[in-house]
């Protein structure tokens, strides 16, 4: 059910009551407009970031975007938020990560999004959302953590068709490789002779299109074999 105080208000109403808090939260506050998922509001510390007034971003549409936005990242984005308007659940909220330029020519910036229904009409259909953004300090440890976290993520999205032709048992083989073990080493964990072990080794760096140390580690991690 929809709360009281959103149902006595109307659409325009509780636009006004975002617009008149959003300057009192610590990050960029926006609001979208479902039928397009155009912005209809941003907070003015977000208009300040991108050097933009409220009126020229509104008129931006959906070109907003292209401009400021990673397409790779919001390809991996808009399914989520897909399944989180399709299963139309109160309160739900989803969090995501997304690298955006400061200002049109900027440098990209991660931040973390966290996005949910903010009004519905009288169906309970989803008529707009809200999301506010924190920008990660890049100085702070966790702005490494989630790089090498998103990293890993790309790689796996790259590489997943090569990854999946190993056997099970060359995946157990892949993660000894990742961590230094030669195929006397790994013939004695896994109990198998050194043959089969040089056999296996062979098939994944024929498989995976590499004989570089480095890349066999990446796989490893990214497919969290270590």
């Amino acid at each position: 059910m929809t709360a009281p105080h959103q149902a006595s208000l109307s659409v325009a109403q509780q636009l006004n009551e975002v617009s008149r808090l959003g300057h009192l939260v610590p990050g960029v506050v926006m609001v979208h407009d479902l039928t397009d998922f155009s912005i209809v509001y941003m907070n003015q510390t977000g208009l300040d970031i991108l050097g933009l007034s409220l009126e020229a971003l509104v008129n931006m549409k959906t070109e907003y975007y292209s401009r400021y936005f990673s397409r790779d990242d919001e390809e991996l984005n808009i399914p989520k938020v897909t399944a989180m308007l399709q299963r139309n659940q109160e309160n739900e909220l989803i969090a995501m990560f997304q690298p955006v330029r400061s200002g049109e020519q900027g440098p990209w910036v991660w931040y973390c999004t966290s996005l949910k229904v903010l009004i519905r009409d009288a169906d309970r259909r989803p008529l707009y959302t809200i999301a506010v953004a924190i920008p990660i300090d890049p100085e702070h440890h966790l702005s490494n953590k989630i790089s090498r976290l998103l990293s890993e993520n790309d790689f796996l999205r790259k590489h997943h068709d090569k990854f999946s032709k190993l056997t099970r048992q060359e995946k157990k083989v892949l993660a000894r490789l990742a961590t230094g073990f030669s195929s006397v080493d790994i013939a004695q964990e896994m109990h198998i002779s050194p043959f089969t072990a040089d056999t296996h080794r062979r098939n994944i760096k024929k498989k995976l299109g590499t004989s570089n140390t480095y890349e066999l580690a990446q796989y490893a991690h990214a497919f969290d074999l270590i």
